[in-house]
This record gives C-alpha cells, sequence and structure tokens, in this order.
C-alpha cells in the first residue's frame, strides 16, 4: 500500500509543483495511524527525494526561477524555516497532538481555498 501510495502522491504533487508534505501528512494520519508530530517528520524526510527529484528534472528543463527570484523568496523563507525549526520542535513535543491536527487542518483548508480561487502569489 505504501509504494502505491507514494506513486499516486508524488504523480499529483508533481503536476502540482509540489513537494507533496499536504498529501503526505493527512495520508500518514489517516492511513498509517501516525500522530501528527511523526508524520511531519516523516514527510520531511520523504520529501527530501521528491524535492532533489523536482529540483534535477526542472533544472534540466529550464524551469527553475530566475536568481534574483530566489533570493527575493527562498533565501529568506529557507533562513526562517531554518530558524523557526528550534521552537517548532519544543513546541511539537509538549503540544497535543488533536492541537497539531487542528493547526494542520487550518493550514491545508486556507491552502485548498486560495489554491482553487487560481489566484497568482503576490510580487
Amino acid at each position: 500500500a505504501g509504494v502505491l501510495l507514494g506513486a499516486v502522491i508524488g504523480t499529483i504533487a508533481a503536476l502540482m509543483g509540489v513537494a507533496g508534505g499536504e498529501f503526505l501528512i493527512p495520508t500518514l494520519i489517516l492511513v498509517y495511524g501516525a500522530d501528527a508530530a511523526t508524520a511531519g517528520t516523516a514527510s520531511l524526510a520523504i520529501s527530501i527525494v521528491a524535492v532533489t527529484a523536482g529540483l534535477v528534472r526542472y533544472g534540466r528543463l529550464h524551469m527553475l526561477p530566475s536568481r534574483g527570484e530566489l533570493r527575493r523568496i527562498a533565501i529568506p523563507m529557507g533562513l526562517a524555516s531554518v530558524a523557526g525549526t528550534i521552537p517548532r520542535g519544543l513546541l511539537a513535543a509538549h503540544v497535543p497532538d488533536s492541537s497539531l491536527k487542528l493547526v494542520l487542518a487550518a493550514i491545508l483548508v486556507v491552502a485548498a481555498a486560495k489554491t482553487s480561487r487560481g489566484r497568482e502569489p503576490a510580487s
């Protein structure tokens, strides 16, 4: 089941141009019964492979964003993500799983709403 679900999630994620965590985490929780913290951690480990493959593929197709766009978006977000890992890790150890699931659900609902409207990102 894991290989089939991985293939389906990987295909959908590739078509959408995302790493797949928005599909992986709910699948790990609903299908495998993982708690939210375990699902999030496993999703990160799984996504490393998907992100690397995507970057290589987009690079070969010359579809990567410009360096200026990467500097403007990816570097600040990447640095903030790295800086946020320590407090996030501490919170995840002390916050009930049900609360983490509610936060995840809210994020997914907002992301789905924005995606369904088809709005372009702010520049």
